[in-house]
């Protein structure tokens, strides 16, 4: 590791995402492998909920067999059929915004990890710029790679005025997309 100083954030103010300044224009290699990274995971979810709607139009259609409970059974099963639709539309949007590649990144490292009572798989990390600032939310992100002092990546998007969508990476979540963008090229 460089001789960067990794603080405390109890020597700094903690700041909303919007908050950090001295983001960055990613390099041409950084763009490219957010972008892939952002496709493959929102892609991932899109599927996931795709099939989870073809799942609730089947029950749909099976409950219109069950004359007792049909009103109530397609009422729970549309409704539930619209807020999938909806999540969708919105992972759609936010893939797009990743892909056009309008966001700014910020280097940093990770200064504390705390395990993620929802999930084991994860754990809720706390960023902190490489010249001091610290994130005031913890991110989740995956367990793998990631330990205290960790080099990573930030990368942030203003989606509008009042939302805004960002993103940790390590230097091993990037690689591993060089490596399966290389193994799709070749095949």
């Amino acid at each position: 590791m460089d001789d960067t100083i990794i603080n405390t954030s109890e020597n700094f103010t903690e700041k909303n995402v919007a908050d950090l300044i001295r983001f960055r224009s990613p390099s041409n290699q950084e763009l490219q492998q957010i972008k892939r990274y952002m496709m493959r995971k929102y892609k991932r979810m899109i599927k996931s909920s795709e099939q989870s709607c073809n799942v609730c139009l089947v029950a749909v259609a099976i409950s219109m067999l069950i004359p007792f409970f049909r009103l109530v059974i397609v009422c729970i099963f549309g409704f539930s059929l619209l807020a999938m639709q909806k999540a969708r539309k919105e992972m759609q949007k936010r893939l797009s915004l990743w892909t056009v590649g309008n966001f700014k990144v910020l280097d940093g490292t990770i200064i504390s990890i705390e395990g993620n009572p929802d999930d084991p798989e994860m754990v809720n990390v706390q960023f902190q710029a490489n010249y001091g600032e610290v994130l005031k939310d913890s991110y989740k992100m995956q367990m793998e790679n990631v330990s205290k002092g960790s080099p990573v990546l930030l990368a942030y998007i203003q989606e509008d005025e009042q939302s805004s969508l960002f993103e940790i990476f390590t230097p091993e979540m990037l690689a591993d997309m060089d490596a399966k963008h290389s193994e799709n090229t070749i095949q």
